[in-house]
């Protein structure tokens, strides 16, 4: 399996880049200014440790963040127009709004993930030619949202 993650990554990387790349002309185009937009791919380890932990048999179809891009805004009413881009421009497999799963009386992890794969029509493009079928999640949450899941991932999870 390493050897598959090492010959996939670079599809990753691209799907990342391009998919940032993207976003960042989107939100332009619709004057919303964002305090970043960050992509990554999971490394090595990261990956195998998830496929061990969740007992995966099919890792590059089961895993839906291999490859992921972070939009952080400074508005709450920001949310709702960087969905509308989202739902418009990718085609969506999942949206799950970490703010829906706590109970009313905690305060916690908030954001929105959205699990998106390229559109059809784009992939004939030199940018997108070859990532045909590989997801990408997308986080979308603003800086005050993005805070709290940096703090509360030091605390919770690497302690």
């Amino acid at each position: 399996m390493n050897i598959e993650f090492r010959e996939a990554k670079p599809k990753y990387m691209r799907l990342a880049e391009e998919t940032s790349v993207a976003l960042k002309r989107f939100l332009l185009e619709r004057e919303i200014s964002s305090f970043d937009i960050e992509h990554r791919v999971k490394d090595e380890k990261s990956f195998q440790d998830k496929v061990v932990r969740k007992g995966y048999q099919n890792p590059f179809e089961e895993i839906e963040d291999i490859a992921g891009v972070r939009v952080i805004c400074y508005y709450k009413n920001d949310l709702k127009s960087i969905h509308d881009i989202i739902q418009e421009n990718f085609d969506v497999l999942s949206v799950s709004n970490k703010a829906e799963e706590l109970d009313v009386d905690q305060f916690g992890y908030t954001s929105n993930h959205y699990v998106v794969t390229i559109k059809q029509e784009w992939l004939v493009t030199p940018h997108y030619k070859g990532l045909d079928g590989l997801k990408v999640e997308i986080q979308v949450r603003t800086m005050l949202m993005h805070a709290w899941a940096a703090i509360s991932h030091k605390l919770l999870y690497k302690k």
